[in-house]
This record gives structure tokens, C-alpha cells and sequence, in this order.
């Protein structure tokens, strides 16, 4: 099938792919204490074990999200299009002129901060589906203030899809909203080229980290960190979209502060352009294989053990965002405040030591799970003792943190990830001068070793977990 684009865009997607890659094969540089910045992902090295082979899976899990293509909305007139970048504004019934200006400035601010000062891919051309020759917004008197994104039948044999977006007039009237709105709508249009096969989570929570990084938080941000960090236990790779996706966005900034050599965003269009497959003709879901959970597996060396590094990473870091946020993880996190607080199950004061407790919610796959040990009274001397259990078949790995006063990181200890275990312990020492011990917990999912984690069987089925500690001599 022929693909039918400009030619300069489509050099310039060619260029920018290539770079991308080649901008997180870069040496990455030091990190500051406690960051634990790692090499940066896919191709990291030919030193990196090859991948095994897949295992055969069950033809009748499901591969991808429904294959849902949307028709666009009728236009009554012409629409209002750009001089200076390809998007384009129609205007539904009952919406004011002035809120289509608005809308078109906000959609040109973002095409610049996207494609211009980002630099990432630009998005499919729809080949004039809206009649105009840029990318549509429709804007709606009574619609949402979350832009909604459709995606467009592709026009090639791969997962390459272009889209538009639909977005309620009200959002014009705030400036902040309409930016996020733009940003949100042009972002996730890029995502479908990128690969329209994705989970929409996963689209959805990448556009979301490229408004955090282009823009500033919004309420809507902040209830969508707010949720997702009061649910540390749900999936951080889902397969539907919804706030959950827009919370998620905090894994791809991670990912680009810890992972990524290349600027806000490129780790993740890099993952995206990678899980790109084919969808037969016929088909009535995405075939989403592989996926950007595949992708990344494979890039750590296609086992568990690299995967369980890289979420335990991240439940680490998403610990200290919000007024937590120290500048080791997550720098500017601090933006979100209390919102960014993550749920901490149970606080477990060094005084009422020996304590069993359990999760009070059990968790998903790409789920954690805290735990909090106050140092209420002195240990000087004292060590401690704890033991994790968790339910079969799933796999958990934890991590321990010693945290000062100051709630900084003193020292982090990652538990070595048994495979086919149900339980885990150790001891914590060193503990004069802290003020607490945090327990990380992370569900790494899959059915067994030979079917690791897939977003795309969803529904999850959680898992509990407990965690037992006492003070040792």
C-alpha cells in the first residue's frame, strides 16, 4: 500500500526516528547522588545477552485493544486553519468565532513545542480527511475539557494511523486548559503514527509527558496525579485509557530522567516506533505484539530480572515526588504538592515492633505497595529484621530505604529477584541517624516465566502481599 505524504515530513519522520535512537545509545552522564541513573535504554550496548526466543502463546488471549476507528465530525463551514503550522479548527454548531481563534493560537503554540523545540515525530497526514490539508481539532459548544482523540482507518500495512481530536469550546475560555487541550490532542495524534496498535493507556500517558515537560500543571493534572498516586497498587501499564493513563505519565518522565539520553520525550516515541507491528485487514483488535512492555523487556535483555530493576526503579521514584520530592528522582515534581503524595499503606512505629501486616488493596501487575517504619524510638545498635510474603503465581520484588530526616535517601537496598519465590527477607543495619525505613513493593505480573507481563491482558487479576518486621540485636 502506498503511503501517501508530503515528502519533507516524511524525511523528516525518517531523520527523527534515527536520532532518537541514536540519542539513547549515547553515553549517559553522571548522576547525581541517589538519582541511580542507569544506561540508557534500547540497544544499550553489544554487550547486552541476546534475547531468548519467544515462548508460543495462547491464541486466544487477547492481543490489542478493540479496533475501534472513528468517523468524524460533520462540518457546516470551512474550517479555520493555520499560515504558520499544518492544524486546523471547524467549528460545531453554537460555538463562538473567538473560540475557534483561540483554539487555532493554541494549536499552533503547541505544534512548536512538540515538533519544533522537541523535535519528536510528526504526526501521520490524514490526506485531506478533514478537507484541509492540517491536523483537526473539532471543537464542540457542549463538549468535554479533555480533548478526546480519534484515530483515522490507516492508510498502510503498518500500525501507522493519522488522527484528529474532538474538545468542548468551554475549555477555550482558560488559557492553561486550552493549552493542555492542544498540547494533549497533537501529542496523542503523533502517538497513533507512532504505533496506533498501543494500548491507549500507553499513548495517552506519554502525550500527558510531553504537556508536563512543554507545560505547566493544570487541575486536571493535578486530580489525575492526585488518583494515580493515591493507587500506587494499579497497573502503571494498563490497557484503557482514562485518568489512570494521564497519572501514568509520571513512568515516561522517569524513564527520561533516569533512562533517557536524548531530550523530553525521545526514550518514549522510541518505544512507540519500536512496538509498531501489522494488523491484519480483518481484524477486530489491535494486533498489539510487539508492545512497548515487549520493547523494553527486550532492551534490558529480555528477561525479568531487567524489568523488575526497571519498575522497582520507578516505585522508588514515585515515592519522593510532590512535597516529597528531593531532586534525586523526579526534579520539578515539587510543582504537584500534596497531590503527588503517594498512598502509604501502613506506618509501622519502631515501638510496636514485632507488627504483620498486610496490603490493605491487593496489586496489580506494575503495582507497588509502602510500607513506612518511623524510628519513634532510638535503635541504636539494633538491627532490622522483616520478611515479605505474596500470593502464587505472580512475582514481587522490594526495595529498602533508609530516609533521613530531611526525607532524603540514605542508603537503598534492592532485594535479589527470585523468580519462582513466594517470599523474600533480610536485615536492615546502619539504621543510627535515620528517621525511617520505607519498604518498596512491586508486582512484576505475568502468568509464569515463560508469559511475562502484557498490558494487553487486561483484566488484571492483583495479587496480596505481607510484610512482617521486628527489631534484631
Amino acid at each position: 500500500m502506498t503511503r501517501l505524504r508530503n515528502p519533507a515530513p516524511g524525511l523528516a519522520r525518517a531523520a527523527l526516528a534515527l536520532a532518537a535512537a541514536a540519542a539513547l545509545v549515547a553515553p549517559a552522564p553522571a548522576a547525581a547522588q541517589g538519582a541511580r541513573r542507569r544506561p540508557g535504554l534500547l540497544f544499550g550496548g553489544s554487550d547486552a545477552p541476546a534475547p531468548p526466543p519467544p515462548a508460543p502463546v495462547d491464541p486466544r488471549l487477547p492481543r490489542g485493544a478493540p479496533l475501534v476507528l472513528d468517523e468524524r465530525p460533520p462540518s457546516a463551514e470551512p474550517a479555520a486553519c493555520s499560515a504558520l503550522r499544518p492544524v486546523c479548527v471547524h467549528r460545531g454548531p453554537g460555538v463562538p468565532g473567538e473560540a475557534a481563534l483561540r483554539a487555532l493560537a493554541a494549536l499552533e503554540r503547541a505544534h512548536v513545542s512538540l515538533f519544533a523545540a522537541l523535535a519528536l515525530p510528526l504526526p501521520e497526514d490524514d490526506a485531506g480527511r478533514g478537507a484541509t490539508t492540517g491536523l483537526d481539532l473539532y471543537l464542540d459548544a457542549g463538549g468535554d475539557l479533555e480533548p478526546h482523540l480519534g484515530v483515522d482507518p490507516p492508510r498502510t500495512a503498518e500500525d501507522r494511523a493519522s488522527g484528529f481530536c474532538r474538545l468542548g469550546a468551554a475549555a477555550t475560555n482558560a488559557p492553561a486548559l486550552l493549552d493542555r487541550a492542544a498540547t494533549l490532542c497533537l501529542a496523542g495524534i503523533a502517538a497513533a503514527g507512532l504505533d496506533a496498535a498501543e494500548t491507549p493507556h500507553v499513548r495517552f500517558a506519554w502525550a500527558e509527558s510531553l504537556w508536563l515537560a512543554v507545560g505547566r500543571p493544570t487541575r486536571l493534572d493535578l486530580e489525575a496525579i492526585d488518583e494515580v498516586q493515591a493507587h500506587p497498587e494499579r497497573a502503571v501499564l494498563d490497557r484503557a485509557a482514562g485518568p489512570a493513563a494521564l497519572g501514568s505519565a509520571l513512568l515516561f518522565e522517569w524513564l527520561d530522567e533516569a533512562r533517557g539520553a536524548g531530550g523530553a520525550g525521545a526514550l518514549g516515541a522510541a518505544t512507540l516506533a519500536l512496538s509498531r507491528g501489522v494488523t491484519p485487514p480483518d481484524a477486530w483488535e489491535w494486533h498489539n505484539e510487539p508492545d512497548a512492555a515487549d520493547v523494553l523487556r527486550a532492551s534490558l535483555g529480555g528477561g525479568m530480572r531487567g524489568m523488575a530493576e526497571l519498575l522497582t526503579g520507578f516505585a522508588v521514584a514515585r515515592a519522593f515526588v510532590g512535597d516529597r520530592d528531593t531532586g534525586a528522582y523526579l526534579p520539578g515534581t515539587a510543582a504537584f504538592g500534596t497531590f503527588g503524595r503517594v498512598r502509604i499503606d501502613w506506618a509501622l512505629p519502631w515501638s510496636t515492633l514485632p507488627r504483620r501486616v498486610a496490603a490493605k488493596r491487593p496489586v496489580e501487575p506494575t503495582g507497588s505497595v509502602y510500607f513506612w517504619l518511623p524510628l519513634d524510638a532510638p535503635p541504636s545498635g539494633k538491627r532490622l529484621g522483616f520478611r515479605a510474603e505474596w500470593e502464587r503465581p505472580w512475582t514481587f520484588v522490594w526495595s529498602v530505604l533508609r530516609v533521613g530526616p530531611g526525607g532524603e535517601e540514605l542508603g537503598r537496598r534492592d532485594l535479589v529477584l527470585q523468580e519462582r519465590a513466594s517470599s523474600a527477607e533480610d536485615v536492615v543495619t546502619e539504621l543510627d541517624g535515620a528517621a525511617g525505613v520505607l519498604f518498596v513493593g512491586t508486582n512484576l505480573g505475568g502468568v509464569e516465566l515463560a508469559f511475562p507481563f502484557d498490558p494487553d491482558w487486561a483484566p488484571f487479576e492483583p495479587a496480596g502481599c505481607t510484610l512482617y518486621v521486628t527489631a534484631l540485636d
